[in-house]
């Protein structure tokens, strides 16, 4: 279970365990739990059979059925309604599961790698998160402060963000230079590695090698008055 601020980069930890595990050479699948609808999340998840409702014209293999030999990567798990809940447990469990609409038992050989920005275990003293379900999937908890309290990490994010841009002809067309760096530093919370990866996407097109100032290469919302 990974926990952290927005921003703190739990997506990208999640890539790193699955690069330095025995299933690096499975698939990585990543789903984004609070972006599926909740009347979808079962057929997402563990995929359906054809006619098992109204638009199933064809069988769907599902996430866990597509992350079989690697990683599935749960992101903000804490979204996930309670029905969605009990079916997770189940798999977490009994390591099989069921296609929507099938009766045939599929082995569930993945790793469970979860994430979530909000405090789980108040969530389940509370009832709004399965308590059982939340012990299930803590069983190795890792808290990833956010960057505000880790500010060394600054430099290098700077040097992977640009390497990792969708653009890769302009990868190297803009650098950050020290007193960028520094300058970065005096930003508060997590809004640095939230917004980077945008920032570089947008901004990565610099003609002639330059400096981009982080008023510039964060985010426009932060004007240089914002740093001190």
């Amino acid at each position: 279970m990974l926990s952290g601020e927005t921003g703190t980069g739990k997506g990208l930890l999640a890539k790193l365990v699955h690069e330095h595990s025995a299933r690096s050479g499975g698939p990585f699948v990543s789903v984004h739990c609070g972006a599926i609808p909740q009347n979808l999340i079962e057929s997402e998840l563990f995929g359906h059979e054809k006619g098992a409702f109204t638009s199933a014209s064809s069988r769907k293999l599902g996430k866990f059925e597509m992350a079989a030999g690697g990683i599935i990567f749960l992101d903000e798990v804490g979204t996930m309604a309670p029905d969605a809940q009990v079916k997770l447990l189940k798999v977490l469990q009994d390591k099989v599961f069921q296609r929507v609409g099938g009766s045939a038992d599929i082995a569930a050989d993945v790793r469970v790698v979860a994430a979530t920005n909000v405090d789980l275990l108040k969530m389940s003293e509370s009832g709004a998160f399965r308590r059982d379900l939340y012990y299930r999937l803590s069983v190795f908890p890792v808290e990833i402060p956010p960057l505000r309290d880790r500010r060394e990490d600054i430099d290098l994010l700077a040097d992977v963000i640009p390497k990792d841009s969708t653009k890769p002809t302009a990868r190297a067309s803009a650098d950050f230079t020290g007193w960028c760096l520094k300058d970065s530093c005096n930003i508060p919370g997590p809004a640095i590695s939230a917004s980077w990866p945008m920032s570089w996407n947008a901004r990565i097109y610099w003609k002639p090698p330059r400096c981009l100032p982080v008023s510039e290469a964060v985010t426009p919302a932060l004007s240089r008055s914002t740093l001190k």
